[in-house]
């Protein structure tokens, strides 16, 4: 088995590509520059690749990695090469390393992220950011409405222990760090629905901007590179 990571950033336009797109365009841009990708077996076979956590549309992304696996080794710096030059505008590859065999794929490893949220000046009120910021986080509860998988009804949820950090960050920008993964998981868009119902001012969702600064794993994955 031949595990690999590519690291890449997404901005611009294109991060209004849906995540099934994504997944295309990765894998025909690897069949393109020759990657000799690894298949599932089956009745309806599809190649071995996924992201380490799945972006939100309209998120831009400064570090995130899809994960594939080869039917032979591959040499990483060739291929980064031929990525960087196929991939659209806006898709930025960083790196390629091998992953470790005997750990766990990097979406079972992601635990938590860090996000770059840009708000309207008007979110604060008058009020110094960092003392919005401290009195956000100091409630009992932070209580935002939430769509149930199974049912899609929408439930009240306490997301105060899924925050581990938020303040300001400069200018109308706000530092997230939240939980992230298959374990416990919070979408910044939670975060920013409750920030504006603890602002009580009128401004709106799309008034705001995520980047997913980087993602951070439980273990590590890598080889030496």
């Amino acid at each position: 088995m031949n595990r690999y990571a590519m690291e890449f950033s997404k901005t611009g336009m294109i991060r209004y590509t849906s995540h099934l797109d994504m997944l295309r365009l990765f894998k025909r841009t690897l069949r393109k520059i020759g990657v000799p990708l690894a298949y599932s077996q089956g009745f309806n076979p599809h190649p071995k690749l996924g992201f380490a956590q799945p972006l939100s549309l309209g998120y831009e992304a400064k570090s995130d990695y899809i994960e594939f696996e080869t039917v032979s080794p591959v040499d990483t710096s060739e291929l980064l090469t031929k990525a960087a030059a196929a991939m659209p505008e806006g898709i930025k590859v960083i790196r390629c390393v091998p992953v470790l065999d005997n750990v766990k794929s990097l979406a079972a490893m992601v635990i938590s992220a860090e996000y770059t949220i840009t708000v309207p000046g008007t979110l604060y009120g008058g009020r110094n950011p960092e003392e919005f910021t401290s009195d956000f986080i100091a409630q009992d509860e932070i209580v935002v409405e939430k769509r149930r998988k199974k049912d899609k009804k929408l439930v009240e949820t306490d997301i105060k222990d899924k925050i581990e950090i938020l303040k300001p960050a400069g200018d109308n920008l706000l530092y997230l760090k939240a939980h992230c993964g298959s374990a416990s998981n919070l979408s910044p868009d939670l975060v920013i629905d409750a920030l504006i119902k603890f602002s009580g001012s009128d401004v709106r969702k799309y008034d705001f901007g995520v980047s997913r600064d980087s993602l951070i794993f439980s273990g590590e994955w890598e080889d030496d590179f």
